[in-house]
């Protein structure tokens, strides 16, 4: 079985907690809120706004998408 290759694998960063709110501090200044996921049959989803439309999209392709160009390759079109 072939390792990823360490240089290749994108980089997880750590965040901060803004007490007394519910959003985050992250390292590059950003201030972000977390989403609230919805629980589908197929597992957790979360209500993103891609090109101007609400869409649910589930946790596995947002984690598949870490490190691409586009979203939008990973999810289907309507």
């Amino acid at each position: 079985m072939k390792k990823p290759n360490p240089s290749n694998a994108p980089e997880m960063k750590l965040y901060a907690v803004i007490p007394g709110t519910r959003y985050i501090l992250l390292p590059d200044g950003v201030v972000a809120k977390p989403l609230t996921k919805t629980i589908k049959a197929a597992g957790p989803a979360y209500n993103l706004v891609i090109d101007g439309k609400l869409r649910q999209v589930s946790l596995a392709v947002l984690k598949e998408s870490i490190g691409k160009d586009d979203i939008r390759d990973l999810i289907n079109k309507d």
